[in-house]
């Protein structure tokens, strides 16, 4: 075979083995086997931790090319096994046809193959052979993989809030759970698309392994990854069992981000001035227009703030100085601010609407799970029958996508049992602590005007009239500024407990 030209091909499957010396011994050998044959060696290409199973991989495929063109004058396709040069017999055969319209024959260095008849047949037994045992392997991992699934461990990468402390362990929360439970909380308010809980999350740390911005589309998988769960579902192969992991949502709330229990709300966009922060709260009594602020300047170049309208046609349309309307509207707060004894009383009033709602929880979710319950079985059975073969493949998306609507609808439905009555307390305490000195609060959120105009909102329900000659007039309060200003004329408005809705500043 003087004279002869020849490549060399080698592959490891498997990253892990990059580092290791299988490639090299590959390339030895066949090495050795060309200088044994005569043949020179005029390029090598290697694929690193490529699968065998298709033929689409970077190096062969230029191996194939660079044989393919006349002036390379390649005669041999050296590998070190056939299964390194495809586990498919129909990829085999395909590859082979296409060299052999080349002029290049396949020659493996540690098996007998040539182009005799029984060299043929050699080389059609080990390709099927290869191929055989790519698929025993598969299907023994397939299986693998299927019982540790059972077994409510997910056996894929870690999604992001997750990872693994050892290889094949069971996943545990990381550092970045938090930020996958923020996404949760806010998603499920209806006031975020998400792209915008994207740049919520990116603006409170979430990054991504790169340290940039985690994109939408990786947000709206997570919102709907029943991992964070605790559940682990592959449709594919008719599994859905509770996971070993710890959940990082409760059940309730990943069922709610589904859709069925989502609020809707519009975004309500506020114009904002720090300097001004009574700036469309407060309006003319006479005429309604809200009151807006600037600063003018005098001679001395000094800058003094007013809160004023121009409505056309209102008598009333005149500059009130920023320092009299905001020390007017101090005056104001400390004429609505709740009492300790209203405090204490409602305290004990939200303490027995929680226990009673907790208890009547238990008892819807009992009734929830039941259903939940049945409609899991009837999904089994759905899967049976489309494993038994009574539905085509049309009737079984149709029915399983119809009972996960009614999973999800009913799921929704939980209520999630809040915290520990301590905990409960304990935010109780916390948010009353806001309204008890209303005055100084809102004072002393002067250098916060996000949290100022927060605050402003939780105590009113619209804006205030005001005239200069009367000062403030009445003004719609939110639900416990209400009941406060009650509790004044009759202190017994608050011994039966009162379904309000509580607002309490974030």
């Amino acid at each position: 075979m003087t004279g002869k030209r020849g490549i060399i091909y080698c592959r490891v499957s498997s990253l892990e083995q990059v580092d290791g010396t299988s490639l090299e011994s590959q390339e030895r050998i066949c090495r050795e086997y060309a200088e044994r044959e005569g043949i020179e060696v005029a390029d090598v290409f290697v694929d690193r931790g490529e699968s065998a199973k298709t033929a689409d991989r970077p190096q062969f495929l230029k191996a194939i090319s660079f044989c393919g063109q006349k002036k390379n004058q390649i005669d041999f396709f050296i590998v070190y096994k056939l299964d390194r040069f495809s586990r498919s017999q129909t990829d085999h055969f395909a590859v082979q046809n296409s060299l052999n319209k080349y002029g290049v024959t396949i020659r493996s260095a540690t098996e007998p193959v040539d182009e005799s008849p029984i060299g043929k047949f050699l080389m059609g037994t080990l390709s099927a052979s290869a191929e055989f045992d790519n698929s025993i392997r598969s299907e023994r991992s397939s299986t693998g993989m299927r019982e540790r699934l059972k077994q409510g461990i997910w056996v894929w990468p870690a999604p992001t809030g997750y990872q693994r402390l050892e290889k094949g362990g069971v996943m545990v929360p990381d550092n970045d759970a938090q930020y996958v439970r923020l996404a949760f909380n806010e998603y499920v308010k209806g006031t975020h698309t998400y792209k915008t809980l994207a740049t919520l999350l990116f603006e409170k740390g979430l990054r991504s392994k790169s340290g940039k911005k985690i994109e939408f589309q990786t947000i709206q998988k997570m919102i709907h990854n029943p991992l964070y769960a605790g559940i682990v579902k592959k449709d594919e192969w008719g599994i859905e069992v509770k996971g070993q992991h710890e959940p990082i949502v409760t059940e309730s709330l990943f069922y709610k981000c589904q859709g069925a229990g989502r609020s809707h709300k519009g975004t309500k966009k506020q114009e904002k001035n720090p300097n001004f922060p009574l700036r469309r709260l407060v309006s003319c009594e006479w005429c309604d227009d809200p009151l807006t602020g600037s600063f003018s300047t005098g001679r001395g170049g000094k800058k003094h703030g007013y809160y004023h309208h121009h409505k056309q046609g209102c008598p009333h349309a005149k500059s009130i100085k920023k320092k009299d309307l905001e020390e007017s509207f101090v005056s104001f707060l400390e004429e609505i601010n709740p009492t300790f004894e209203f405090a204490n009383a409602f305290k004990e009033a939200c303490m027995e609407i929680y226990r009673e709602d907790n208890t009547n929880a238990e008892k819807q979710n009992e009734t929830v799970r039941q259903q939940v319950a049945s409609l899991y079985e009837k999904k089994k059975a759905i899967f049976n029958n489309f494993e038994e073969g009574i539905y085509t493949k049309t009737d079984f998306l149709e029915r399983k996508r119809e009972v996960e609507r009614q999973l999800y609808a009913a799921q929704s439905n939980l209520i999630e049992v809040r915290g520990g009555e301590l905990d409960f307390e304990a935010a109780l305490d916390y948010c009353i602590s806001f309204i008890i000195d209303t005055p100084d609060t809102w004072k002393r959120l002067v250098k916060q005007p996000e949290k100022r105009l927060r605050f402003q909102n939780f105590i009113f329900e619209g804006s205030i009239p005001y005239t200069q000659n009367n000062g403030f007039g009445t003004a719609v309060l939110s639900p416990i500024y209400s009941l406060s200003e009650e509790y004044k004329r009759d202190k017994s408005s608050l011994v039966t407990p009162r379904r309000i809705e509580l607002r309490f500043p974030e």
